[in-house]
Parts: structure tokens; C-alpha cells; sequence
């Protein structure tokens, strides 16, 4: 690896007090400096769809002009050069992959401004020299700002495994937690007054030439960035819209572990799916609430006069629901969360898959004949199962909606193989595929209402809820009369998703 053009690092998100000292102990006796950034692009954000960022950087009262990608990698592009005054140097920028992007033509203008003041103490870590960096400061854009406060750990020599290893050590304190949004993002999301909302995914950007393996780190990396963003909103209080798409990371994470399979046989995958699946878990219940008192509750609750006993309803609703999210908010402010991360990462940038001689072959391949493989297989298995439904049994159709999930994020993970004439049929496969899970999606939301309201109901404080259980009857009975059109309709859904051309 080219130190010079490679930059290995991993950033800690410093959120609590505690964690403000332990970050301290790991720059004890470090002199301060004042760092200011100044980032561009331009008006239409080329470079940052092409998943760039350029910037100026003041450190003691010297310029520097960097190039850097920004998809999220411990493992990532950078090219600086020193440059006189604060003005970009535009010949600079032909020595780099921003030049295919942009053109003399390209208004480059400012979108944000960070200032940080960076203390570092760098030292020797096993086989390996680490830069341990502190920054406290903060972002500006658009005349708003947004507080930076995180320890960055940088490998300046060795081997990667001993960055990890650091970064293993430092999550056991509590609220130290691995970040994988860069300050470029963070700056982008405050510009566009997004910076609290919840993150979607990302799809890196992949060509029929990009390895598989590459593929691979570039969607785990982009699934880690929006679980650990949306981890950190849900800390701070019940966000549905959070919570919703911090499970959606955990999916796709799980399914390009599935997906892409023949390329990560080693012992490890199975550890990061058992964790995985327990986060997934510790979420499951707060989802279900949401979806059963918007869809199913609120409605009745609005069209049906006994006003009391919907009242009691909601009430054990609303306890339950308070119990799910303190439940998937400890799971994220868990040292066993903090772990996963630290331990997924590595896995994914370091692990045995990426030197197995076994693996390397189909790790190599280009994405193109690797995404038709794993496609043409999943496709297979899912329509097989479509057309042999049993459409009256709920497991059934739970166990279809899953595969239809799959098939849905698995074709997203390669879109953009999807270009020239095949786009018009990536967009009507995509379009049967979303039309067929959603309708299994409200059959399965209809049979786990069920559930969900036998349990609000038994775990309800005693004498609080009189009349809540004839509430909840109305309620389930609500919307399991609408089952019977939602089969009709999955079934003529089903016969369009098999009949549909696939994209690839």
C-alpha cells in the first residue's frame, strides 16, 4: 500500500462525558493547533456524487490542498499537496480522479467551512505507528453550524489489524463509538439543513470493471455509515424515521453478506451475521408498534366511537412501545454494539476473506459477471417460491416477503450496471418487485398485529386498561378484514414479478 495515496484511519464519536476524559488520556501533553477547511464543489455537487471531496486546509498558517474519497472506507484515497496562499490550485487537480469529473467550464464554489482545534500524539502500537487525534470544534454552512467532537486513529505505518486493535481497546469506554460519516458528509447534510434528519443508504458508485470484492466493502461501508448515523439520533429520543432506517443498514448488510457469499468463506462471516441478527432483533419490536399504531390503531382509533376503551388501548400501546425503544436504545449505547462495529469493520477492510487465496478469484471478478451470477441464482429461487405459494398460510408469505426483500436490495447494490438500454428494465423490474413486497409487507403486517397487541396487552400495568382488550379485538379485526383482497392482489403481483424480464 502507497502511504502516500492511501490514508488508514478510523474515527471514535466522542458522546458523553466520561468519554470526553478517556479521549483526553490519549493525547495527554499534546500542544494544540487551530486547523480551518474551507470545502468545495460545485453548484450541482459533482464531486460529491462522484463520491470526492476537495478542500483548503490552514494548519499554522500553511495552505494544503487535498483530494479525497469519500465512500465511507478505514481504507480511502488521498492526494495532498502544499500549495502558497488560500486559493485553489486547478492544475493540482490533474494529477487526480477529479479531473474525469470536472472541467475548466465548473464554477467551484464553497459549501462549507470546518474549524477544529486538533490535538495529536502519535506512538507505537505493537508493529505499528498510530496518530491519535482529537478534534473539538465545529462545522459551518449556510449560517448554521453543527459541533465536532470525535478521536481519530490513524495508521502512519504497519499493519492495519494494530489500528483495530486500538479501536477494539477504546470501545470498551462507554460512548466512544465508531463513526463512519466523514466531515465532508456531515458538512454536505448541514448545508442542506439534513443534519438531523435520519440517513438513507447510499449506494457506492460501481462499474462492470469494479472487482466484486471492492463492490462488496464499498455497500458494507455505506450500510455501517447510515446504521451508525441513525444509531446516534436514536440515542437522543423515540425516532421512528431512525429507527426505521437503521434496521433497513442491518438488512442490506445481511443480505450482501448473502448475496455475496462465495467471496467471504471464512470463519468470521458467520460471527458478524450472529451479530448482526441480535441488533436486528433488539429493533424488531419497536418497528412492529410503529407500523401497528399508524397503520392499524390511529385509523380505527379516528373512524369508531368508544372513545374510553380505544383510550385504554392506546395507553398499553404506548407503554409498550416506550419499553421497545429504551430496549433498542440500549442496544446502541451498548459496549457490545460498539464492538460489532469495530469487529464488522475490520472483518471488512482486513479480515481472512481478503487474503484467502481461495476466495481471490471470485473476490476479482468483475462486477458485471458476478452481479449476473448472483442475481440469475436469487432470481430463480424467489420466483420458484412465488409461484408455489401458499397464499393462505402467514409463514408462507413471511418467508416469500424476506426473499422478495432480498431480491429488491440485491438488484439496488448493482444499479449501476444498469445503464443505457437496460435501464428501462431495471426500472420495470424494480417497480413489480416493490409493487409484490408491498402487499406481503401489509399481510405480514396484519398477522404480526396480532401479536403485537396480545403482547401490549399482557404486559399492561394491572387495572389500567379496562376495555382495552375488546379496543384491541375491533382493531386486529379491522384489518384482518381486508386480508382476503390483499391475497387477491399478491397473487396477480406474483404472476407480474414472474412474467417481468429481469434487468441484467
Amino acid at each position: 500500500m502507497d502511504l502516500q495515496l492511501r490514508e488508514v484511519e478510523l474515527k471514535l464519536a466522542v458522546g458523553s462525558a466520561s468519554a470526553k476524559t478517556s479521549a483526553d488520556r490519549e493525547v495527554a501533553g499534546a500542544r494544540p493547533r487551530n486547523l480551518e477547511s474551507i470545502y468545495f464543489d460545485t453548484a450541482d455537487r459533482k464531486l460529491r456524487s462522484a463520491g470526492y471531496c476537495l478542500r483548503l486546509r490552514k494548519d499554522r498558517g500553511r495552505w494544503s490542498q487535498t483530494v479525497k474519497s469519500e465512500n465511507g472506507a478505514v481504507d480511502r484515497y488521498e492526494h495532498e499537496r502544499r500549495i502558497k496562499g488560500g486559493d485553489l490550485n486547478l492544475a493540482l487537480l490533474d494529477e487526480t480522479p477529479v479531473a474525469e469529473i470536472i472541467n475548466g467550464a465548473d464554477d467551484l464554489q464553497p459549501m462549507f467551512v470546518t474549524k477544529v482545534r486538533r490535538r495529536s500524539s502519535n506512538r507505537q502500537c505493537e508493529e505499528s505507528r498510530i496518530e491519535f487525534s482529537l478534534d473539538e470544534g465545529e462545522i459551518i454552512a449556510a449560517g448554521n453550524s453543527s459541533p465536532i467532537l470525535e478521536l481519530e486513529l490513524e495508521l502512519k505505518s504497519g499493519n492495519a489489524a494494530d489500528l483495530f486493535t486500538q479501536a477494539r481497546r477504546l470501545a470498551q469506554t462507554e460512548q466512544l463509538t465508531p463513526a463512519f460519516t466523514s466531515k465532508a458528509e456531515r458538512g454536505y447534510r448541514l448545508a442542506d439543513g439534513l443534519a438531523s434528519e435520519p440517513s438513507k443508504f447510499q449506494a457506492p458508485r460501481v462499474d462492470r470493471h469494479t472487482p466484486a470484492g471492492v463492490a462488496f466493502q464499498g455497500i458494507a461501508r455505506a450500510c455501517l455509515r447510515q446504521l451508525t448515523a441513525n444509531a446516534e439520533l436514536l440515542k437522543s429520543g423515540a425516532r421512528i424515521e431512525a429507527l426505521h432506517q437503521a434496521r433497513v443498514a442491518l438488512r442490506r448488510l445481511r443480505v450482501a453478506l448473502t448475496v455475496f457469499g462465495p467471496i467471504l468463506a471464512d470463519q468470521e462471516v458467520e460471527i458478524a451475521k450472529q451479530e448482526l441478527r441480535w441488533l436486528t432483533e433488539e429493533m424488531g419490536d419497536a418497528r412492529n408498534l410503529d407500523v401497528f399504531i399508524f397503520e392499524s390503531f390511529r385509523p380505527a382509533a379516528k373512524a369508531l366511537v368508544d372513545p374510553s376503551r380505544m383510550a385504554a388501548f392506546g395507553k398499553s400501546l404506548l407503554a409498550a412501545q416506550q419499553r421497545a425503544y429504551a430496549r433498542a436504545a440500549k442496544a446502541v449505547r451498548s459496549v457490545r454494539f460498539r464492538t460489532l462495529l469495530v469487529e464488522v469493520s475490520r472483518w471488512v477492510e482486513n479480515g481472512e476473506w481478503t487474503r484467502d487465496v481461495l476466495t481471490f478469484n471470485h473476490a476479482e471478478a468483475p462486477c458485471r459477471e458476478f452481479a449476473r451470477e448472483a442475481l440469475r441464482k436469487r432470481h430463480r429461487k424467489v420466483t420458484k417460491r412465488a409461484k408455489t405459494l401458499r397464499w393462505n398460510d402467514p409463514l408462507a408469505r413471511h418467508k416469500l416477503r424476506i426473499q422478495i426483500k432480498k431480491m429488491r436490495y440485491a438488484s439496488d447494490f448493482f444499479a449501476d450496471l444498469a445503464g443505457g438500454r437496460r435501464a428501462r428494465r431495471y426500472n420495470e423490474f424494480n417497480e413489480t418487485t416493490e409493487n409484490l413486497q408491498e402487499i406481503l409487507g401489509r399481510l405480514n403486517d396484519i398477522w404480526m398485529g396480532q401479536h403485537v397487541a396480545q403482547s401490549a396487552l399482557a404486559n399492561a400495568e394491572p387495572g389500567g386498561i379496562e376495555g382495552a382488550d375488546f379496543a384491541a379485538g375491533v382493531v386486529v379485526g379491522r384489518k384482518t378484514a381486508e386480508v382476503s383482497k390483499l391475497i387477491k392482489a399478491g397473487k396477480r403481483a406474483g404472476r407480474v414479478f414472474a412474467d417481468t424480464r429481469p434487468w441484467w
